[in-house]
């Protein structure tokens, strides 16, 4: 998926995520302008850890995610406190949401 990450109307970069694969995790990236930072995506049903070589959480269960590193890189290109708090906790994911893919309605 790929997004702006904005504060007000103000855009700060682009944010995408990718998923899994047999050779690595899901993982997030974000630009600004030549700079590139990314990171692992840490993947949550509540508060149980997911990952693809398990089998007791289906991906389309999860719930929750952790943007590893990310409030460190957003760190190098802005002070701003709030923007830095909200990206350093879990985010929820929505109910439109299917294991990190949206859902077909």
């Amino acid at each position: 998926m790929e997004g702006q990450l904005k504060k007000g109307k103000s855009v700060i970069g682009t944010f995408r995520t990718s998923k899994p694969s047999e050779k690595q995790p899901a993982m997030w990236s974000f630009i600004k302008n030549d700079n590139k930072s990314e990171g692992e995506i840490i993947l949550f049903k509540n508060n149980k850890l997911w990952h693809s070589f398990q089998n007791k959480i289906k991906s389309e269960n999860v719930n929750r995610v952790l943007f590893s590193g990310l409030a460190y890189s957003l760190n190098s290109i802005s002070k701003d406190k709030d923007l830095l708090k909200a990206s350093s906790d879990f985010f929820n994911i929505g109910q439109g949401c299917y294991g990190g893919r949206l859902k077909k309605v």
